[in-house]
């Protein structure tokens, strides 16, 4: 993941869940969501001019 900008507890707590189902290899309603089954878009490394 990339980090989160302002979200607060619930979206950490939410990727916390997330990371574990998939290490587990558990299949959840929170693993066939769109935003967890499509890679997230790439941000540059700095800044943009």
């Amino acid at each position: 993941m990339l980090g989160y900008t302002g979200l607060g507890v619930g979206s950490t707590r939410f990727e916390a869940a997330t990371m574990l189902d998939l290490l587990n290899g558990h299949d959840t309603e929170r693993m066939r969501l769109a935003m967890v089954q499509k890679k997230p878009m790439l941000f540059p490394p700095g800044p943009l001019r």
